[in-house]
């Protein structure tokens, strides 16, 4: 994953793409807005404890205004490769493409 200082770490597709099956899993299940708090908060929790030094939350806790989640044309440009790279070196099969975890996150920004 990139950090603030420019940096690439490993990330496992698999774990992307279970993050994605989880996260619509969650977010289709959950119509109330005090249940997605609880995500939210959860995430937040989690993510300050375990990743202090490179855990930067989204403006507001608004997943839709993540730029993990929704990462600017010169951020794209450099994980879609590196994503790319890693799930075909990790990958004994198939694997979402870039494309396709991109488009996965749009279709649910709007409940995000």
């Amino acid at each position: 994953m990139l950090g603030r200082d420019g940096e690439l770490g490993p990330i496992s597709p698999n774990e992307i793409d279970d993050l994605l099956e989880q996260m619509t899993a969650r977010i289709e299940a959950s119509t109330s807005k005090s249940v997605f708090a609880t995500i939210k908060a959860d995430y937040d929790q989690i993510s300050r404890a375990y990743f202090p030094k490179s855990y930067f939350f989204p403006e507001g806790m608004s997943f839709a205004r993540s730029d993990a989640l929704f990462p600017q044309p010169a951020l794209a440009s450099v994980v879609g490769p590196e994503y790319e790279a890693q799930c075909r070196m990790l990958c004994y099969g198939s694997y979402p493409s870039w494309d396709n975890v991109q488009n996965r996150f749009l279709e649910m920004r709007n409940i995000l």
